[in-house]
């Protein structure tokens, strides 16, 4: 396991979160940090919320494959909401994720070829 990621996933990630990290090995361990961190970043900004103050409060572990059901807890005296978020993969070596506020989304991907000229 990478010593720094760890530190950064046992500060900002779940105890459920840590222990599916913990039981992968390198590069499928460096590729789902780098997931559940994207997960959890854009329900922040879904959320309009600080990133460092949500991504602790946050569980985003796949529930189906096509999409990540995250309920909100109430921390700031708001009612607890529900996030849908889906993984993109944006090309090789690279992972993201979008969040919307509801159960379910709909999501259309295009792959442009880039021409130059």
């Amino acid at each position: 396991p990478r010593p720094a990621l760890m530190q950064i996933a046992k500060r900002f990630f779940s105890p459920e979160e840590n222990a599916i990290l913990l039981a992968l090995t390198d590069p499928d361990q460096l590729e789902k940090f780098y997931m559940l961190w994207c997960r959890k970043e854009a329900c922040a900004k879904a959320l309009g919320r600080s990133i460092p103050a949500t991504l602790p409060t946050l569980e985003v572990v796949e529930t189906d494959v096509s999409a990540v059901t995250v309920q909100v807890p109430d921390t700031r005296g708001e009612r607890p909401c529900i996030l849908c978020v889906r993984d993109l993969k944006p090309g090789p070596g690279y992972v993201g994720a979008v969040a919307v506020l509801g159960q379910r989304m709909r999501l259309r991907c295009f792959d442009f070829a880039l021409k130059c000229f």
